[in-house]
């Protein structure tokens, strides 16, 4: 009995010095649940702005992407008439998705924000899969989580809106299912690394890949599928063992590049379409260290590590502490980088890491070659969100390798909480709290019922945001952007009433208030109905732009 008593005695002091050094002591216990709730706290503020907030961040190219689903599910096709498309099909994306909840709940912003939903679901999903099969902590393992739904807002841009929460988490999502496609890839590769027969989520990822290959041409093949190429060649010349080339993983990402080739081919050859990287150039020598530079600006940008212009105040601000805690997760990841490459030096090579520093050195190798930053200084920034995934996974390598019991641990953890803590709520309020004005659009679309107006044209290049926001919120009218030279401009919109020859009845024109690109013997024809803020908005019970301008 008192061997029994002892062995208990000897049981829970060893329990109790396990809890009470490294992992298992009671601040990474608190820790790991605070990056826990932090995580589905951010979560559920996506899906808050994502199913409430929508009207009112629309902008130059999401409007695209919400017209495009609502007439998808008009036409009851993927590949729609009467359109003038963009730089890709946008099928990758959550468009197609919210098509079909459209045509269910009759409100686009709702569907495509349900859409959204669906795909920073699986966004989350399949990157916790990739961290769990990396072995990492489940501290850890929030850790990344939080950096992948962190909005990292400082400032919203209401025209046109690119950074990394409208291109990942909510308004068009254009690049959320792109990403998680390559996130796909890379845990197909860790999979097959260890064995896992999972053919259906094979099949899937392969058809997705001539989706997007289809829809965005090379993007994916280009920095998703081709790092895990350099992968097995680094593995070959590293183990001298040419026996990779017959591997799984190696056949697994010639199917997926075939796909992806098959998916471009058929754009090409089938629907005459050509995506954007059918025009990229490389880049020359007198810009190759400017773009090296702006590549690195541009990450940093991403993040929103420093301010776009020398116009914020250093002061203790929250638009200033802001900067600051994102300077700091960018300061985190390079020295996670650092720590990453010189720990797998002292501890040995682990080829599952080594997979996602394929992935940023082929990325960061392959944009400083080609021209993207289109005459600015710094890179188009979204194009960096692949690697960033990366990044984000070898800032957890060395998260996890930390000596748990240094000062230095504890501090590093809790500085990377309180500043996600800081940055989420004030980039959810700062995003939430800019809106466009959506009464003035209200008020036109609310104008144009009035007068039964089937098409409204808005003239000038001003007011081509306003023009394609108008089109969304108001789906039964037919609104056409012209230019100050009375053309019409068609970038991701429809071509209805180009000819409007066809056209009997009413038509609405909007112009700025003193603007003078409308001739005036076309004002004299139209009634002037309403003033909002700076536009005139006229009525006329026929045809006149038509008849005057584009029938001549």
């Amino acid at each position: 009995m008192k061997n029994i008593w002892e062995r208990i005695k000897g049981e829970k002091a060893a329990w109790f010095r396990k809890r009470s050094v490294g992992g298992g002591n009671c601040f990474y216990q608190s820790i790991e649940i605070c990056f826990f709730l932090l995580a589905a706290a951010q979560m559920a503020v996506i899906i808050y702005i994502n199913l409430t907030q929508m009207p009112y961040h629309v902008g130059y190219d999401a409007s695209a992407y919400y017209l495009k689903a609502a007439e998808i599910w008009k036409q009851k096709t993927l590949f729609i008439g009467h359109w003038a498309e963009q730089t890709t099909l946008e099928l990758d994306t959550s468009l197609p998705l919210a098509a079909l909840f459209y045509g269910w709940s009759g409100n686009i912003f709702f569907a495509y924000g349900l859409a959204n939903c669906f795909v920073v679901f699986a966004l989350a999903g399949v990157f916790y899969s990739i961290l769990k099969s990396l072995k990492f902590e489940p501290m850890v393992r929030w850790i990344c989580l939080n950096f992948l739904l962190c909005p990292y807002i400082t400032y919203v841009d209401k025209l046109n809106d690119l950074g990394y929460f409208a291109c990942m988490m909510t308004s068009f999502s254009a690049y959320g299912v792109k990403v998680l496609i390559i996130l796909m890839q890379l845990k197909a590769m860790l999979d097959l690394e260890e064995k896992k027969k999972k053919y259906f989520y094979l099949i899937i990822t392969s058809a997705l890949c001539f989706l997007t290959g289809l829809s965005s041409g090379f993007f994916v093949l280009s920095v998703g599928i081709l790092p895990c190429f350099c992968w097995i060649a680094v593995k070959i010349f590293a183990e001298n063992d040419i026996r990779y080339l017959k591997s799984k993983q190696i056949i697994y990402l010639l199917v997926n590049t075939a796909m992806s080739v098959f998916g471009k081919l058929a754009a090409a050859k089938i629907l005459g379409f050509s995506a954007k990287d059918s025009s990229m150039y490389w880049m020359s020598l007198n810009s190759f260290w400017k773009n090296i530079g702006g590549i690195f600006l541009g990450y940093m940008q991403l993040i929103s590590a420093l301010p776009r212009w020398a116009d914020v105040n250093i002061k203790l601000e929250s638009i200033s502490i802001t900067y600051m805690f994102c300077l700091i997760c960018f300061m985190l990841f390079i020295g996670a980088l650092v720590l990453c490459i010189a720990g797998m030096k002292k501890r040995g090579y682990s080829w599952d890491i080594v997979l996602f520093l394929a992935v940023l050195a082929e990325n960061i190798l392959l944009f400083s070659v080609l021209y993207t930053t289109y005459e600015n200084n710094i890179f188009e920034s979204r194009y960096l969100i692949p690697s960033f995934m990366a990044v984000i996974a070898m800032t957890g390598y060395a998260i996890q390798h930390l000596k748990k019991e240094r000062i230095f641990a504890y501090a590093v953890l809790a500085v990377v909480f309180i500043g996600l803590v800081y940055v989420d709520y004030n980039s959810d309020k700062r995003y939430i709290s800019n809106k466009i004005d959506s009464q003035m659009l209200n008020e036109i679309t609310a104008k144009a019922q009035e007068t039964e107006s089937e098409i409204v044209y808005i003239w000038g290049n001003d007011l081509a945001v306003e023009a394609r926001n108008l089109r969304v919120y108001d789906l039964e009218r037919v609104y056409k952007l012209m230019n100050d030279d009375g053309s019409f401009h068609h970038w991701g919109d429809y071509t209805y009433y180009d000819d409007g020859e066809g056209y009997i009845g009413s038509t609405m024109l909007i112009c700025e208030s003193g603007s003078e690109c409308v001739p005036a013997e076309i004002k004299e024809k139209y009634k002037l109905i309403l003033t909002v803020e700076h536009l005139e908005i006229y009525a006329a019970d026929e045809n006149v732009v038509y008849q005057m301008v584009h029938k001549r």
